[in-house]
């Protein structure tokens, strides 16, 4: 019967494969119901990995883009 096995490098899956269970052990890889590449495996524990909060942009204020617009306006002028 063909399951999940995880691919461990280093303490992390780096990998998930499908093979059945004789081959699975003969590479030494881990059966996983759940684990992903990027989860961490210690002490027979699948974790996931902590999300990293995604950057945010600061949208400009209308204030800033007209002193933004002004600025290139004036830039514009000078080359004329």
């Amino acid at each position: 019967m063909n399951n999940r096995y995880a691919i461990i490098e280093n303490n992390i899956v780096s990998n998930v494969v499908i093979a059945d269970e004789e081959y699975a052990n003969q590479q030494g890889w881990i059966s996983c119901d759940v684990a992903g590449p990027g989860w961490s495996y210690v002490d027979g524990v699948f974790t996931a990995p902590i999300e990293q909060p995604t950057p945010t942009t600061q949208t400009p204020t209308k204030e800033e883009l007209l002193e933004q617009l002004t600025a290139l306006q004036q830039q514009i002028e000078s080359l004329v």
